[in-house]
């Protein structure tokens, strides 16, 4: 469920390396939201949805790779066989120690270490985003919303994420893992082993 990279060439004139990838597909997560809208994605379609994009990441961790940038817009998704693809590694990078000090990625995603420009784990900071895509499959909002860096960090800090938003509602067990994901304190958040022994127990799945 990672895009694979096919080959590269270098260009001498503009001085860009070009990718060559392989095809995944024409519509992100993001496209068919605007499209289709939240309701699309019940939990029948949700669990096996995240069960793939929970292995991807969970294989980049092993290989000590963290993302950096997950969100909506960086998941391809195919319809028809609902497979998906993880994207955009450009932020991405190979971390022997667990703690990073680099900005990066798109704020409303952003773990509040980030936010608060302290140094993080980014490897944490990935579970924490992986928190808000599905909390915004589920709503097609996000869990925490301001107006600036500085009132999105008070709203973490509040920490009070509403699970019942337009009407729409999601099951005690969802609400249990997205919460699990969302933990301020970084020390006390999942490590993707968890997050994949969590989502396993609670969609008696097997990842």
């Amino acid at each position: 469920s990672i895009v694979k990279a096919i080959g590269y060439a270098n260009d001498p004139a503009t001085r860009m390396c070009i990718l060559t990838m392989e095809y995944a597909g024409s519509k992100t997560l993001k496209d068919l939201l605007v499209s289709e809208g939240c309701k699309y994605f019940s939990d029948q379609k949700l669990v096996p949805l995240c069960h793939k994009l929970i292995s991807a990441l969970a294989h980049a961790h092993g290989q000590k790779v963290a993302h950096c940038d997950l969100k909506i817009d960086n998941v391809m998704y195919d319809a028809a066989t609902h497979d998906i693809k993880l994207i955009d590694f450009g932020f991405a990078g190979t971390f022997e120690t667990k703690v990073c000090s680099l900005f990066c990625g798109t704020p409303n995603y952003m773990a509040p270490q980030i936010l608060a420009r302290k140094p993080f784990s980014p490897f944490k900071a990935d579970v924490w985003a992986l928190g808000v895509v599905v909390y915004r499959l589920i709503f097609n909002k996000y869990p925490f919303i301001g107006t600036s860096e500085r009132d999105l960090l008070h709203k973490i800090n509040v920490c009070d994420i509403p699970f019942a938003v337009d009407g729409i509602k999601c099951s005690l067990k969802m609400q249990k893992f997205i919460r699990a994901l969302l933990i301020n304190d970084e020390e006390q958040r999942l490590d993707m082993l968890g997050v994949e022994r969590m989502f396993s127990e609670l969609f008696k799945v097997q990842l």
